[in-house]
């Protein structure tokens, strides 16, 4: 489904750090919990600390599935507005680093 009028948020549920080079955040989603309608301004790095399986939800309405083992390192281009979806059944959990250019 499309975002619509929802306003945006932050990135994570929980700011950590913020330095001249990055900002850390935490994520964590209970089953079937969302994330807010966010957009990632800066090129970030996110790191599993607990696995799971999210459903990811663009701004125009397109979706995709994204699996999540443990550990997982992902590098991600800054990108437009979108909100994830734990499908699991399971708490899912990540590190996140923004890194200012």
């Amino acid at each position: 489904m499309p975002r619509g009028d929802e306003p945006l948020g932050p990135v994570a549920n929980q700011f950590l750090f913020e330095n001249d080079r990055l900002k850390m955040w935490h994520l964590e989603l209970q089953p079937g919990e969302s994330s807010d309608w966010h957009v990632h301004d800066l090129d970030y790095v996110t790191v599993v600390v607990e696995p799971g399986k999210l459903l990811r939800e663009w701004e125009d309405g397109s979706t995709d599935e994204l699996e999540n083992p443990l550990g997982h390192v992902n590098f991600t281009r800054k990108h437009g507005a979108h909100r994830v979806t734990n499908i699991g059944t399971t708490s899912y959990r990540n590190a996140l680093a923004e890194l200012k250019e």
